[in-house]
């Protein structure tokens, strides 16, 4: 394998950073080439860095209530439950359109409190529809694949230091 990607759509920082991590070492430690994108796509998505781009694909600007409601959309609220309903709506029970906002707090400790007794989501849910779902879910996939084609452009790696020759053999250790 000379090329990895490490794609993932769950967004917890934890998890990224893990994916992050796992990437640089193996990009030192090996020959292959690595990328770890979802974290910033999704960060960069979650900031707004696409809203021209969704809004473009709708066809139209945000509502007001979309503008304000989908900027602290984090965890199951507007965005994951619109490409659900995109994607496979009978998966989505519809009382979502009855959920109140229900907004990250600021601050580290704030947020920690926050997600130890939140409702199962941060932002807004009842904002979500299946036309945001598709614009988003296409913005992202176009982007990913720009991503992706980008990175398989770039030459693969060759290093002395990495050669698969310069490695000892792993040895069994006789243990009797």
């Amino acid at each position: 394998v000379r090329r990895l990607v490490f794609l993932s759509s769950h967004g917890a920082d934890s998890h990224m950073s893990a994916l992050d991590k796992a990437a640089a070492w193996l990009q030192r430690n090996t020959r292959m080439r690595v990328a770890s994108p979802s974290g910033a796509m999704l960060e960069g998505f979650l900031t707004g860095n696409y809203d021209e781009p969704v809004q473009q694909y709708l066809g139209r600007a945000y509502s007001q209530a979309e503008a304000v409601g989908l900027k602290g959309d984090v965890h199951g609220a507007g965005w994951e439950t619109s490409i659900l309903l995109y994607l496979n709506p009978d998966l989505v029970d519809q009382n979502f359109r009855y959920l109140p906002p229900h907004p990250v707090p600021r601050g580290t400790a704030n947020r920690i409190r926050a997600l130890r007794a939140h409702r199962g989501y941060f932002g807004s849910p009842h904002l979500a529809t299946a036309q945001l779902g598709e614009a988003a879910f296409e913005v992202l996939c176009q982007h990913a694949a720009t991503t992706l084609s980008e990175f398989c452009a770039l030459p693969v790696r060759h290093h002395r230091k990495l050669a698969a020759t310069a490695r000892k053999p792993l040895r069994k250790r006789d243990h009797a």
